[in-house]
């Protein structure tokens, strides 16, 4: 099945606090996605990352597909 979101190996850093470390996922076309976790886990993070809020992360890649 397609995915119509990738993140692969995201990293991201504020100073020298990391706030993403190897965050990996796939959400496949058709399918609900739902981020669960502490606060202060890296999930607006992870977001914004997503979003392009956030530009300056560090690792693989963030694929959004908007095609049907």
């Amino acid at each position: 099945m397609k995915n119509i979101l990738k993140v692969d190996n995201l990293n991201y850093k504020i100073k020298h606090i990391q706030i993403l470390d190897d965050v990996t996922f796939h959400v496949p076309k058709g399918k609900l996605c739902a981020f669960l976790g502490k606060n202060g886990a890296g999930k607006s993070t992870t977001i914004k990352c997503i979003l392009g809020l956030i530009k300056n992360y560090d690792g693989g890649g963030l694929s959004v597909t908007s095609k049907t």
